[in-house]
């Protein structure tokens, strides 16, 4: 007769080291479960084919990302030269940043290879002119639409700085892009100039926003409200008092603009009518209502009439703010027919997205 000898406890594991163990082990044991069965189905072949099949539509698409740079570069030097300059564009994908080096002059320029001359002195877009800087940026973009699909495409002040002759060029380079090489698109330029240069265009629609800004408003004895005025070109700012005294006073560069000299630029303090003509320096600028502290509470209405086609001729005189019933209707007019273009493009937005989806 043996006996059995009891198994000795203080030897055992921990028991969470024990169910730790069994974990793995039953890991084990369902992944080898599963590798026992190799077959390939009909099924599974099927599911193989159409994953190769979108793995090779995926592949091309990326693949055509690699010809970005070269379509990039010839694009934007074909722009470029429409304006007799040169310049060339370097992509550094470690620093990832792109270099663009523009010639301005035809004599940096050699006149039989039209290429950039290595002994002449080229520049970055950080020593260009504005109008220089602004006429590059217009192309690169533009040359950068030739590998984008994008239904809608808008640029906003694209002529800054322009002169006359390079914003006429770079508006119909937009336009014959925008008619014909992607008529399948759609087009928004917004710029704060005139546009009589660009002629009119079949498939071009221009809405002329009008040059004005309307609000009416009240203001405490003895304290101001104030504005910041952004719109470039010179401005011509009127107020009308309606209750109270009300006068302007305006300023280039203080947010606090006051009645205290060296806090104003100009003013216009009357007991009539007050307006002021302002020059196309940089903005913003600064504009304050002046509640006289005589008059108890004043209540005002601000009219601001930009400069026409940037310049600093006005259509109309102060007098204008005298026909304010009518303006205000014009505005809610013009308002009315942006909101509907926006609607517009969100339903055509929203259709496009329900096809996807």
């Amino acid at each position: 007769m043996s006996m059995t000898v009891p198994p000795d406890f203080t030897k055992l594991p921990p028991t969470k080291d024990v169910e730790k163990e069994y974990g793995l082990v039953t890991t084990r044991i369902s992944a080898a479960e599963k590798m026992v069965d190799r077959s390939i189905t009909a099924e599974m072949l099927s599911d193989f084919r159409n994953d190769f099949e979108e793995g090779k539509k995926y592949y091309s698409k990326l693949k055509g990302f690699g010809q970005v740079t070269f379509h990039n570069y010839s694009y934007i030097y074909i722009y470029i030269n429409s304006l007799q300059y040169n310049g060339d564009m370097m992509v550094d994908n470690n620093k990832k940043v792109i270099n663009i080096t523009v010639a301005t002059h035809k004599k940096n320029i050699d006149d039989r290879t039209r290429k950039i001359r290595k002994d002449d002195v080229v520049q970055d877009l950080k020593g260009l002119s504005g109008g220089e800087r602004s006429y590059t940026t217009a192309c690169f973009i533009m040359a950068l639409w030739d590998t984008m699909e994008a239904p809608f495409r808008c640029m906003d002040e694209f002529d800054v700085f322009m002169d006359m002759v390079n914003r006429k060029l770079i508006m119909e380079l937009l336009a014959k892009l925008a008619t014909e090489q992607y008529s399948h698109n759609q087009f928004i330029f917004f710029t704060p100039q005139g546009i009589k240069e660009l002629g009119e265009k079949d498939r071009v629609q221009v809405f002329d926003m009008p040059k004005l800004f309307t609000v009416a408003g009240v203001v405490a004895p003895g304290n101001f409200s104030r504005y910041e005025l952004k719109w470039p070109g010179a401005l011509r700012i009127v107020v009308q008092t309606i209750t109270g005294d009300a006068d302007i006073y305006f300023s280039y560069s203080n947010k606090l603009v006051s009645y205290e000299l060296e806090h104003h630029d100009a003013s216009s303090a009357s007991c009539g009518l007050d307006y002021i003509d302002v020059s196309s320096k940089p903005r913003p600028v600064y504009l304050g209502i002046y509640g006289h502290p005589s008059k108890g509470e004043s209540s005002y209405r601000l009219l601001v009439l930009a400069g026409r086609n940037g310049t600093d001729e006005f259509e109309h005189g102060p007098e204008l703010i005298e026909r304010w019933d009518e303006l205000a209707e014009q505005l809610d007019e013009y308002h009315s027919i942006y909101d509907d273009m926006l609607f517009g493009i969100l339903e055509i937005i929203f259709a496009i997205l329900g096809e996807l989806l």
